[in-house]
């Protein structure tokens, strides 16, 4: 667990040995003069990191953000805080001041912000654009990673109104670290207390951040801001969802409340996708039975290509379209041959089926030029070459275009990051690749393929749900 300190720096961060305020731009000139460090104090810095180690038990790394106003007059200038932040750094690094050594872990300079620090506008464009790359440097990381987010601690003591609000806003808005405590220090007493304001001032960004991870469902950011919005209830009801997503049907059922009424309003549908996962699974040696719950699970795949087909990633959603392919043919295999489509790993099993196979491909008069094996290749070569004019059929002919060579939706995936290379797909190849209607029309495809072997769908329940949890934000 990371712990970082955000602040920004003011004219009151800097005092003298009588006590007056120092102008942060005119102590360039201290860096080298070590000697003279103990004539001047940081009344608000030190507590606040006094506070968080106290909280925290940590040490934290300190990101200051500062302001270079190369084409300000001189009297905004000597206001600038670059030079100050620079000497801050010096003693709390190791070498510096002995009496502020320990208090940061790290000192993190942020690009300074060179137009008007009163301008609330400008402010919030600055952070947004400079805050991620500050705590990605606090962390020593690329990335953040989600599933251990840094824990941040804000003061909004020093610095313009438009800076510290800019700050609050983005720090709780950007979705890079977990906010745990915003801070002010007395200047006065030299105390530093939380701010419950700070949840209050930062309520509608979060809102419409929270909203925003929602409509994409990408449950496990909205999860992070659901506490600070939100009952409970949604926090749990947007975790869950974040499992539904990961296909985690067992382990979601499991852990759903039976006695309050958002696990009960799940649980229906994660039932079905239970039993529909239970189904597809197990049944080795026997064909499918099409149960609710199968046809639940075929729903499922297809709202999770339409998601990554909205989100433009589209070999995420080329994944999702080839494993519901897979079941199809399986499905379409059993109701032509009455073969199973999955059969045990034994040797004899196999061969078996291998030998009813080929009678029913006699029967029908035709020879396999191919081995026969239990596997969906092979399931669907049969299945075009005794029912050429089937629905399955006629959908592999164009997944699979033999016209286009290696530029079909197939060979697109297997390029890709989820397969086999490295290739980038865009909506041009997929238009290229036969589908001139693009991601919709391979969308509409496979419901009207989906649909017309296991019948009219019922598609998850995504909207209903998020209705409900929207209708919850505090």
């Amino acid at each position: 667990m990371t712990v970082i300190a955000l602040a920004n720096l003011g004219t009151h961060d800097l005092k003298g040995e009588n006590g007056e305020y120092i102008k942060p731009g005119t102590v360039a000139g201290l860096l080298d003069q070590p000697a003279r460090w103990k004539e001047y104090a940081l009344p608000i810095l030190v507590p606040f990191l006094k506070a968080v180690e106290t909280q925290t038990h940590k040490s934290p790394t300190l990101v200051l953000f500062i302001t270079r106003q190369e084409e300000a007059s001189k009297q905004f200038r000597e206001k600038d805080t670059e030079p100050l932040g620079r000497l801050i750094k010096r003693w709390l690094e190791p070498g510096g001041r002995n009496e502020y050594q320990g208090l940061a872990s790290k000192v993190v300079l942020a690009p300074p912000a060179s137009r008007e620090p009163h301008n609330h506008d400008l402010m919030l464009e600055w952070i947004e654009e400079v805050l991620p790359g500050c705590i990605r440097r606090a962390i020593g990381l690329p990335a953040i990673n989600p599933a251990d987010p840094p824990r941040l601690h804000i003061s909004i003591t020093a610095g313009t109104p438009a800076m510290n609000i800019a700050l609050l806003f983005k720090a709780f808005g950007l979705g890079i670290g977990r906010v745990e405590k915003v801070w002010h220090v007395d200047e006065r007493t030299q105390k530093a207390v939380t701010l419950d304001i700070g949840h209050v001032l930062a309520g509608e960004p979060l809102r419409r951040t929270f909203r925003a991870h929602l409509k994409r469902r990408d449950y496990e950011a909205a999860g992070e801001l659901a506490r600070y919005v939100a009952p409970k209830w949604v926090q749990q009801t947007v975790w869950a969802l974040a499992g539904i997503r990961r296909s985690d049907f067992d382990r979601v059922l499991k852990q759903l409340p039976e006695k309050q009424a958002w696990g009960q309003a799940l649980r229906p549908w994660v039932q079905l996708l239970c039993d529909g996962r239970r189904e597809l699974d197990g049944a080795k040696g026997r064909k499918l039975r099409l149960t609710e719950g199968v046809r639940a699970v075929h729903a499922y795949q297809i709202a999770e290509m339409q998601l990554q087909f909205n989100r433009k990633d589209y070999p995420e959603a080329l994944t999702a379209l080839y494993r519901l392919q897979e079941s199809l043919v399986r499905i379409a295999f059993e109701k032509v041959t009455g073969l199973p489509g999955a059969v045990s790993e034994s040797d004899s099993q196999r061969a078996k089926w291998a030998s009813r196979l080929k009678a029913f491909l006699h029967d029908r008069g035709f020879q396999a030029k191919f081995k026969l094996q239990p596997t969906r290749r092979v399931q669907g070569r049969v299945l075009q070459m005794v029912e050429p004019e089937h629905e399955v059929s006629r959908w592999l002919a164009r997944l699979y275009n033999k016209n286009l060579g290696k530029r079909d939706l197939a060979a697109l995936r297997n390029k890709s990051r989820v397969a086999h290379g490295f290739c980038a797909v865009t909506e041009i190849d997929i238009k290229n690749a036969g589908w001139s209607g693009g991601p919709r029309e391979i969308v509409q495809k496979a419901t009207a393929v989906t649909e017309a072997i296991l019948g009219q769908l019922t598609m998850p329940p995504y909207e209903k749900i998020h209705q409900s949890i929207l209708g919850a934000l505090v």
